[in-house]
């Protein structure tokens, strides 16, 4: 079977390529795609690579006429998909779609869409003007050059739409197509599935509602089959003692306890430093002597790491303060893994605001530990899936930064072995068909009944004429023009930085 899997771009790879190795296994040939390239670190795509019947396949963007228009109407329904009541605590997630359309049409959408019934209709005809429009040609062409067998896509929804044209392609196609849950808060923080794939593959009943109720998926099209890309901590052990860590990650003393800071991404916390320096300070003037004088490990959130760039660690932090990785970076490569792996085994404490290493640090049975605080209540209470970790066990919050150093003097003072336990909701979200039994297979297995599976063609464009009336003055007299002129503004700047790159 020739599976054509398509992701935003490579940071994925983390997510899926236990997946991608596990299908190889099974005889499978895999086709690699981006459509929104970030270039990491070669090394994790070159172990990738390394096996067979591996191989990327360049994205050939968008070129249709009705490009633009489309991407403005699923940024009204995704606009609309978040005006839903169970939102109304996730405004900046609001505000980060309603960023996307135009602000005249916000207000008038928010008036319409207040009536549950309304927003029903509204989502029912802009689900009518998406079909309306004609599949994209240039991805068309794409993708019946490479003729695969089915489509993989993740994460589908954080507003690439690129992908939302692929699939379509797929659909019209009657290729058989799976949409991936990609990371725990996929279904929660992102857009909406305004196009369906004829298979959905997710972690656990906790996304199995989230898709049902959120996004209309027919629970009959959905398998839950657990978190693929945790399988590697289930099966990894330490490599080094705690003086080889304690000296590889900046000379820290391996006799004092280690706070781990796990960094959290750009959207969750956009000037983490600031705060940072403000919990450290409290940290350092705290009467505990074991906790004042901990040692402190910053790790980056790989996105996020630019800002600690420029972060000088003071002279009277010097080997009890190191950030590590500096570049915050992406396990991808089994080196990288290894390395995060170490961090979190050796960490007697871990402190973030909202992170997925907080189910990674619950896989190796340590707590991760915060606070209420004005900086982050609306990416932290203010995000659904942040609620499944907080009523877990998990994560222990505090109501004010006192708490909060109280909870971290009993935890360090407690450190080491017996400081480790055994979470049920790891297995109730992570691997629900089972802690012991690894997940990628069931994902491949996933894959292949899918792809084996007769499917129905839906034609886009067909029966839609009138939609396309409608939309053609817009598309004409504004889209274009609009779509136009950033094209030449991008063709300039890239030869101005083609022209500085020869001087």
């Amino acid at each position: 079977m020739k599976i054509l899997f398509v992701v935003s771009h490579e940071l994925y790879l983390r997510n899926f390529s236990g997946v991608l190795k596990e299908l190889v296994s099974r005889g499978h040939r895999v086709q690699l795609a981006f459509t929104a390239r970030r270039h990491i670190e070669q090394k994790g795509i070159d172990e990738l690579l390394a096996a067979a019947n591996i191989s990327i396949v360049e994205w050939s963007d968008r070129g249709g006429w009705w490009a633009p228009t489309a991407d403005v109407l699923r940024g009204i329904a995704d606009y609309i998909h978040a005006l839903d009541p169970v939102f109304d605590d996730s405004l900046k997630m609001r505000r980060r779609i309603a960023g996307r359309i135009p602000r005249p049409m916000r207000s008038a959408l928010a008036l319409l869409a207040r009536d549950q019934h309304r927003r029903r209709r509204l989502a029912s005809f802009f689900e009518w003007l998406e079909w309306s429009l004609p599949c994209d040609a240039t991805v068309t062409r794409w993708l019946d050059a490479l003729r695969p067998d089915v489509l993989v896509i993740s994460p589908l929804i954080d507003m690439n739409y690129a992908q939302f044209d692929v699939l379509k392609a797929a659909r019209q196609r009657a290729l058989p197509s799976i949409y991936m849950v990609a990371s725990w808060d996929n279904l929660t923080m992102k857009g909406k599935v305004q196009i369906v794939a004829d298979g959905q593959i997710v972690w656990n009943r906790f996304q199995v509602e989230e898709a049902k109720t959120l996004h209309g998926i027919d629970p009959e099209k959905i398998t839950v089959t657990g978190a693929q890309l945790y399988d590697q901590w289930f099966e990894m052990t330490v490599s080094q003692d705690r003086h080889a860590f304690c000296a590889a990650a900046g000379g820290l003393d391996a006799s004092s306890p280690i706070l781990l800071y796990v960094g959290s991404s750009p959207y969750i916390c956009p000037d983490e430093v600031t705060f940072f320096r403000e919990w450290l300070a409290r940290l350092r003037a705290d009467a505990d002597p074991l906790l004042c004088e901990a040692n402190v490990l910053v790790r980056p959130h790989p996105q996020h790491a630019a800002q600690w760039a420029d972060f000088a660690i003071p002279s009277a932090e010097s080997g009890r303060l190191a950030i590590f990785p500096k570049s915050g970076e992406m396990p991808v490569a089994e080196e990288q893994k290894q390395l995060y792996f170490n961090t979190l085994w050796h960490a007697d404490a871990l402190v973030g605001i909202n992170t997925s290493a907080f189910l990674e640090a619950g896989i190796l049975g340590r707590r991760t530990f915060t606070f209420r605080n004005t900086y982050f209540q609306e990416t932290q209470e203010g995000t659904l899936h942040f609620a499944y970790v907080a009523e877990s066990g998990l994560l222990q919050i505090a109501a004010d930064i006192d708490g909060h150093m109280r909870d971290l003097a009993f935890e360090v003072a407690g450190r080491g072995e017996a400081g480790r336990t055994r979470f049920p909701f790891i297995g109730e979200f992570l691997r629900p068909n089972g802690l012991d039994r690894p997940v990628a297979p069931d994902v491949a297995a996933a894959i292949e009944r899918v792809g084996a599976a007769a499917t129905l063609c839906r034609s886009a464009a067909r029966g839609g004429v009138l939609g396309r009336i409608l939309l053609w003055p817009l598309t004409a007299l504004v889209m274009q023009p609009r779509h136009m002129a950033r094209e030449k503004k991008r063709a300039r700047k890239l030869r101005e930085q083609a022209q500085a790159a020869t001087l």
